[in-house]
């Protein structure tokens, strides 16, 4: 804690796993001018606890931030009477804390506030060796998937003639520039917005940007293509297909 913050006045208590108590010895420094502890010294005990309980779960984490932090001051604190905040950590996840501190003053089993809270932890940047991975995975989608549509294609050929081929292909790039009339790229970028934000998009979100994708496949010329397409046009398939970016997300 002191490496971390080595101007923070508070002493540390007790850290352990989820929890953390801290004291702050009071001063005149602290006080407001109504000769009690200032409302913002105690909501700086209550974030300092909150960073005290986080440091000893999960070790130093670079950019992590207080996104929301709500108190309730229940009672006037004794004036030069140390402060006592103990914090829990009530949920740990990948990308959001979320937790409670309690403030005592010394001497005194009434608490003087109660703050909940949560913490935003940023994503883990992308390592070199991922990103390769990611670029050998792209690569070979765009390597295999045109080579077994031209392949998809060639055999085709042989039992249907290529006017029918082409009327199909035809048919289904008018059936996905219809379906994406209403639909933009906008989408995206609200998508996007929410991720940024730490919220998982709706369902309703969702949907559409499925549906949205399900039209730029039917687009794109190709029997594999067309026929991904039309299953994500299926309620129950895109349905499960919402579950699962929702759950990924929330992870």
């Amino acid at each position: 804690m002191q490496r971390e913050f080595p101007e923070n006045p508070m002493a540390v208590g007790s850290c352990e796993n989820r929890h953390a108590r801290l004291r702050l010895d009071v001063d005149h420094t602290h006080l407001s001018p109504g000769g009690t502890v200032s409302r913002p010294t105690m909501m700086l005990l209550a974030d300092t606890a909150v960073c005290a309980a986080i440091l000893s779960t999960m070790g130093a984490v670079v950019l992590s931030v207080t996104i929301n932090l709500n108190i309730n001051f229940l009672r006037k604190p004794e004036p030069h009477r140390s402060l006592f905040g103990e914090s829990k950590l009530m949920k740990v996840g990948k990308r959001l804390i979320v937790g409670k501190v309690i403030i005592y003053s010394e001497h005194d089993q009434e608490p003087v506030a109660h703050a909940t809270y949560k913490y935003s932890i940023p994503p883990e940047p992308i390592s070199s060796q991922d990103r390769c991975y990611m670029w050998w995975i792209l690569s070979l989608v765009l390597l295999v998937v045109p080579s077994l549509e031209i392949w998809l294609l060639m055999q085709l050929t042989y039992l249907m003639p290529l006017s029918t081929i082409f009327l199909q292909c035809v048919v289904t790039l008018a059936a996905g520039a219809w379906l994406m009339q209403g639909e933009n790229f906008s989408l995206w970028t609200l998508v996007e917005s929410e991720l940024r934000n730490r919220r998982v998009p709706t369902e309703e979100v969702l949907a559409d940007l499925l549906l949205w994708g399900g039209g730029v496949l039917l687009i794109v010329p190709g029997f594999l293509t067309d026929a991904l397409g039309l299953v994500i046009f299926i309620p129950a398939v895109r349905q499960e297909s919402i579950q699962w970016l929702r759950k990924r997300m929330q992870e």
